[in-house]
């Protein structure tokens, strides 16, 4: 599935979620898959639970830390279609 700015990014219910110190440990209870994130990686977790636009979701994140549009466009694309390959995200094209 291609994930465009329009697209509504939420968490799959079927994932659990703990912290691990700094870090997001999670578990996609169907395929047993473990995953980790970063601090960054969290807060996108927690921003991606209120279910947002991949669009509003960059805004987001560009308003929390200094980087280039195209370099949080391109970081932040590269990990929600990792999340969504291993069952951690739902993704919804409108």
């Amino acid at each position: 599935m291609r994930i465009e700015n329009k697209s509504i990014i939420k968490v799959n219910p079927d994932v659990l979620t703990t912290l691990v110190d700094d870090e997001l440990g999670m578990m996609n209870i169907e395929s047993g898959y473990y995953y980790t994130l970063s601090p960054v990686g969290k807060e996108i977790w927690d921003i991606i639970g209120r279910e947002k636009s991949f669009e509003s979701l960059k805004e987001s994140l560009m308003g929390l830390y200094e980087v280039s549009k195209e370099d949080c466009h391109n970081q932040v694309l590269e990990l929600l279609e990792s999340m969504h390959t291993n069952g951690l995200i739902i993704v919804e094209n409108l």
